[in-house]
């Protein structure tokens, strides 16, 4: 069996896994402790006789390495020795190293936004507002990337799971290497594009996706060049800045260090708002905005900047953002076996695991203000454990209507509109509310569909 480990904030977590020709074992616990045991077995998938086919035994191989990049790249865990636990890397844990972080590297998130029910939470966040001491910046919406800048002085650009990406970017990395910022320096930043005046996440995302050659193709045309705003400076010239310093000081030192750089076009400091916290949130609304990152000045970060674990801390750091609601039509035809006209992309798809058998996601429409009916996203968030047997009520309501299930009331960050020049009528950040079995379909009406 293969055998990874990760670094736990108590004890170190094991995970083991093993292929026995068509059933996955796997194993896991505390080092030292007792092990939960798993297996699964794995059928065949695709047609016999086509290329598409896998026999169990080669589709439980894939599987077994699916879920080992799983461990490994988005969990932090690390491939040991069996016999001797020891890492099979030359790096240890607890260090940086500047070329090629390891992928068990994690740096701080904020905290989520409190619901209104998490009083505790609300109230830690509206005693920071309350005091006077939070400082209020603007939420971008893009892509998380940290710049890293070797002994050598050399220029690393990195997704946040640390796949390299700086050929992508020889804009963004000419640029830091010409401000001159000392070698071992980390710049946390959030890339951004935007089109039609607003922040395209999705522009992002494509040139992340991309091979080197197609992102740099892609971004000839120089409105879809990101920006990189930087969020923090977790080490410069190898002081833990962040981890040691108040929030006010790292803040002010950031801006200090970029006074002294002149002509920045693909590269500058977030930008801190004025006011109190309601001034902020209407001027985030006015502009359309994401939302605000709120800090409290007096906080020190300490370790929850960077850890080894493999999962993300999140210190005295809150994002707020500005939710809009709606009414929608909502779709579940996964086969297409009603004649409601959808296509393949639009109709919902089966759930897995737990929700296997049910919906996992619906489909959203809205009607225009001359009743044609226009495909706007897909909505899987929002939806309990103890709303299965609705989703199961959902799903014979799909099927007495032709697919089409009923109102519901859908909360969202933000939205697009093809009539606008948009390529889509998305919702980013759907989430779903409550069923509105008050309403008729043709009731969700949006009038700038067109």
């Amino acid at each position: 069996m293969r055998v990874f480990i990760q670094r736990g904030k108590k004890k170190p977590l094991v995970w083991k896994i093993g292929v026995n020709d068509d059933v996955i074992v796997m194993e896991s616990g505390v080092k030292g402790g007792k092990m939960k045991t798993t297996s699964d077995r794995v059928l065949s998938v695709g047609k016999p006789g086509t290329k598409a086919y896998r026999s169990p035994e080669v589709q439980a191989q894939e599987v077994a390495l699916r879920h080992i990049r799983e461990k490994v790249e988005r969990m932090g865990y690390r491939e040991v020795d069996p016999d001797t636990l020891e890492f099979l890397e030359d790096q240890t844990d607890d260090e940086i190293n500047w070329k090629n972080p390891p992928k068990n590297m994690r740096f701080m998130k904020c905290r989520h936004q409190p619901k209104p029910d998490e009083k505790k939470k609300l109230a830690e966040l509206m005693e920071v507002i309350d005091s006077g001491n939070a400082i209020f910046t603007i939420k971008r919406d893009g892509m998380m990337h940290p710049i890293f800048i070797d002994e050598e002085g050399d220029v690393h650009i990195f997704t946040r799971r640390f796949d390299r990406c700086t050929d992508h970017y020889p804009h963004i990395m000419m640029e830091v290497a010409a401000c001159d910022f000392p070698p071992r320096t980390i710049l946390l930043c959030e890339f951004v594009c935007t089109k039609n005046g607003k922040d395209s996440r999705k522009l992002v995302q494509t040139l992340d996706r991309s091979l080197p050659d197609r992102a740099r193709k892609l971004q000839e045309d120089p409105f879809r060049r990101p920006k990189a705003i930087v969020l923090g400076i977790p080490y410069w010239g190898g002081e833990a800045i962040m981890a040691t310093r108040t929030c006010d000081e790292w803040l002010e030192f950031m801006y200090d260090q970029f006074e002294r750089v002149h002509k920045l076009e693909y590269l500058e400091p977030m930008q801190i708002l004025a006011g109190d916290f309601d001034l902020c949130l209407e001027l985030v609304e006015e502009k359309g905005w994401e939302g605000l990152v709120i800090y409290d000045g007096r906080a020190t970060f300490g370790d929850a900047v960077v850890n080894f674990r493999g999962r993300e801390e999140r210190p005295k750091a809150w994002k707020w953002k500005i939710y809009k609601e709606g009414d929608f039509v909502v779709v579940f035809d996964p086969d297409g076996e009603f004649d409601g006209g959808f296509n393949k992309k639009e109709r919902g798809k089966w759930g897995r695991g737990r929700l296997q058998g049910l919906p996992g996601n619906f489909a959203l429409y809205q009607y225009d203000s001359q009743g044609n009916l226009h495909y706007i996203s897909n909505v899987g968030s929002g939806f309990k454990e103890k709303e299965e047997k609705d989703l199961s009520n959902a799903l014979q309501y799909a099927r007495n209507n032709n697919g089409f299930v009923a109102v519901a009331e859908i909360k969202y960050e933000s939205r697009t509109f093809i009539a606008d020049g948009d390529d889509t009528n998305a919702l980013t950040g759907a989430i779903f509310l409550r069923w509105r079995h008050d309403k008729d379909f043709d009731e969700a009406v949006e009038e700038r569909l067109g």
